[in-house]
């Protein structure tokens, strides 16, 4: 594919979310066309086709994956919606931007991730747009560089001015936070044994089952640890920060204030109303990355499906915690469907490597690492090919990956050899003890249908 022969996209879901890609899509990545739109709300579906070039307005999402004036599909539906439709694209293999979460349930995410390694391709990118932000990638890129030594722990703000009445805490956790645990995961480079998090609903006049602001509480894999404030009734505008303490300093994203405003005897920045625009650059490197990676046959520098797994089995551990108010983990002790020493000898999952889906720390780094799928190696969308040396290289001054946190390039088909594609920790995951492992039950999530809350 080339300018002369765009990536026809077909995007689901036109909302605030699902318009602004569709819009970005037809204004500023070249080598990308807008080739559909979906959206119950027929009207709505029909200006952003227009807007956008003229696509076609198709009947159903199940009819838009299946066209062949289709190549790939962006999903931006209602998160209930999401895993489903993953799921249709793998059958018509077909690429697919899956707009957070991948999935509602570790159960969802996990058959997800079974049916793409099944399918030996890798055709799945999830919207975790903050690995594409230019503050993010700064200091992402001090850590990496050893500069200040290694991250030990990892502070995140998100705040949103108002959240629908009666949102649940689950629906908080998935719908908004999804993009920090996320981004502890993949700044630190480390993974999520357990968390702790403390309820609070802010005001009497908001539903009882209510809790607004949320203090998130993760133990990472290596003694790291990592904390966020997710408050989704601030009230004043939409923020988002991220910070991260080395060994021997510390980088910050810092509040994006483009603009001082003096007047009415006042001085001060505006703040953002919703998360669209302050992510917009970010939306549409993330867009330009993925078309890339769809048509040089190249990895998609941001999320994969086990990223989206690693993350639901995190929200899934805040969850239960919100709920028992104790400690959950969020390490994998059992695959749901069955013990992990039966069922990890056999299908698809065999590609994770067996002994890494027990509990302990570093178990799901290593496992994450190994994930591997692929006639040989690939890029979204596309067989053959391998890493490229910035992805897999190491830092000479700590030793960590270039690309900690984020998922593995090379493949190895189904139940082949897996591959690690990224070089060897400082330090050995420690193998995981009998008496570390457990049982998942909480495999279902249920948020609440809500507007998506970035």
């Amino acid at each position: 594919m080339s300018a002369s022969n765009p990536v026809r996209v077909g995007v689901i879901g036109t909302g605030g979310m699902g318009t602004r890609h569709a819009l970005n899509i037809h204004r500023y990545v070249g080598g990308a066309t807008l080739a559909g739109v979906f959206d119950v709300d027929v009207p709505r579906a029909t200006k952003v086709a227009a807007e956008g070039g003229g696509a076609v307005v198709f009947p159903t999402p199940e009819a838009l994956i299946a066209d062949d004036r289709v190549d790939a599909v962006l999903i931006a539906s209602p998160d209930e919606m999401h895993a489903g439709m993953v799921r249709a694209c793998l059958a018509a293999g077909k690429p697919v931007l899956c707009e957070k979460p991948l999935a509602t349930s570790v159960a969802e995410a996990t058959a997800i991730v079974e049916a793409e390694v099944a399918l030996g391709r890798r055709l799945i990118a999830v919207g975790y747009m903050r690995r594409f932000d230019a503050a993010h990638l700064a200091v992402k890129a001090v850590a990496d560089s050893g500069e200040i030594g290694a991250p030990v722990m990892f502070k995140g703000v998100h705040r949103n001015a108002e959240a629908d009445y009666g949102i649940t805490p689950a629906a908080v956790v998935v719908n908004s936070a999804g993009h920090d645990l996320d981004s502890a995961r993949w700044m630190t480079g480390e993974e999520v044994v357990s968390a702790r998090v403390f309820g609070l609903r802010t005001r009497d006049d908001l539903h009882p089952v209510t809790r607004d602001l949320l203090l998130i509480n993760l133990v990472l894999s290596h003694g790291r640890h990592a904390v966020t404030e997710m408050d989704v009734n601030a009230g004043y505008g939409y923020e988002v920060s991220a910070e991260l303490v080395c060994q021997a300093g510390t980088a910050h994203t810092g509040q994006t204030d483009r603009v001082i405003v003096r007047g009415h005897a006042n001085r001060g920045t505006p703040v953002a109303a919703d998360w669209l625009d302050p992510f917009q650059e970010a939306y549409v490197a993330e867009i330009h990355d993925w078309i890339g990676s769809i048509v040089a046959g190249r990895p998609f520098a941001g999320a994969s499906a086990w990223d989206g797994l690693a993350t639901a089995l995190t929200a899934a551990a805040c969850i239960e915690s919100i709920a028992t108010g104790g400690e959950a983990r969020a390490l994998p002790g059992v695959v749901p469907g069955g013990d992990v020493r039966r069922r990890a000898q056999r299908g698809p999952l065999a590609a994770l490597r067996p002994a890494t889906l027990l509990c302990g720390e570093g178990a799901l780094r290593t496992a994450g690492r190994r994930y591997a799928i692929g006639g040989g190696g690939g890029g979204c969308g596309q067989p053959g090919g391998r890493s490229s040396a910035a992805a897999t290289g190491r830092s000479a001054a700590t030793g960590r990956s270039a690309a900690a946190g984020a998922s593995p390039a090379t493949h190895a088909c189904g139940a082949a050899r897996a591959t690690a594609t990224f070089g060897a920790r400082r330090r050995r995951a420690r193998r995981p003890s009998r008496s570390t492992t457990t049982r998942i039950s909480r495999t279902t999530m249920a948020p609440t249908r809500a507007a998506s809350r970035s």
